[in-house]
Order: structure tokens, then C-alpha cells, then sequence
């Protein structure tokens, strides 16, 4: 974070040599709470574009349903009028 020019006051380095790094909990709470929020958003925006692929997908269907009829009725009078392809 250093590197990056990025403050976070949520690790905490030794005083002396011996000391150890030791963690402020607290302090991650609010970062983990916005990338929670942000990831609600991305949750919230792809399943609206899942409905919208969703819809697509069945109009899609209704639509071969309904060529598989006309292809159905055209072969049927085909045969009525013993029309050679």
C-alpha cells in the first residue's frame, strides 16, 4: 500500500526489532463493507441483464415454436397437392 502511495492505518508495524506486525480489525470493516456494497451492484445489474437474455431466449422459442408450425403446414400441403421439392 506503501508502494502505491495508499495510507492504511489498518496494519501496524513494530516499534523495535523484536516487535511484531499486528493487525487493527477495525479498520477493515469500512473497505469491507463498500467492496460488499459494489458487489451487490454487480450482483444487482447481472441479474437484470440475465432477465433481459432470459426474455430474449424465450421469445427466441416462442418464435422456432411457431417456424416448426408453418414448416409443418407447408410439408402438409405439399402432400395435398403432391408438390415434388
Amino acid at each position: 500500500a506503501n508502494e502505491m502511495g495508499y495510507y492504511f492505518d489498518g496494519i501496524r508495524a513494530p516499534q523495535n526489532e523484536k516487535g511484531h506486525y499486528s493487525l487493527a480489525y477495525s479498520q477493515f470493516i469500512m473497505p469491507l463493507v463498500k467492496a460488499i456494497q459494489e458487489q451487490q451492484e454487480i450482483i444487482k445489474n447481472l441479474k437484470s441483464e440475465n432477465n433481459e437474455q432470459q426474455k430474449k431466449i424465450n421469445d427466441q422459442e416462442e418464435k422456432i415454436k411457431q417456424l416448426d408450425e408453418l414448416i409443418s403446414r407447408v410439408a402438409a400441403l405439399e402432400k395435398l397437392l403432391n408438390v415434388k421439392k
